[in-house]
């Protein structure tokens, strides 16, 4: 008969992977928010370089043509970063939510790790007690021989 401990390695093994895939997926959403935040920090950096390259050409004489294209680009990139803003909170909120369920599954985890070790140590104090009863047992008949 399986012992509790054997029965229960299965289970652990089972959480284990889970935990790992939670992992991998916690990771996979860390990379994406990170990789929506550089796109945001290139774009902020695009805006301030264009603004910047207005600003230096001031002596320099714009239609009206011209002065309403520049206003209405930026009003293109300042609405795209606060696209940029929205998109990086909900990539912000998956990689909690990912870490929340990485951190549950860890949890698990643990809990069985340890339920398994103090069944290992029931197991082998069952043992050693046995053994000694064997030992006792044995002495007791060798003892009533003599």
């Amino acid at each position: 008969m399986p012992k509790r401990s054997d029965r229960l390695n299965s289970l652990v093994k089972l959480a284990q992977g889970e935990e790992n895939d939670a992992a991998r997926e916690m990771g996979l959403a860390n990379e994406q928010l990170n990789k929506v935040q550089l796109s945001l920090d290139d774009l902020i950096l695009y805006q301030a370089e264009y603004a910047n390259k207005f600003t230096q050409s001031i002596g320099k004489t714009y239609t009206v043509h011209e002065l309403g294209q520049y206003r209405g680009f930026l009003s293109q990139i300042d609405s795209g970063v606060k696209q940029q803003h929205q998109i990086i909170e909900t990539a912000s909120l998956v990689a909690e939510q990912k870490r929340q369920q990485w951190l549950e599954k860890r949890n698990r985890t643990r809990a069985l790790n340890k339920a398994m070790e103090k069944y290992k140590e029931e197991e082998q104090a069952f043992e050693l007690n046995k053994e000694q009863m064997l030992q006792d047992e044995f002495s007791a008949r060798s003892k009533n021989r003599f």
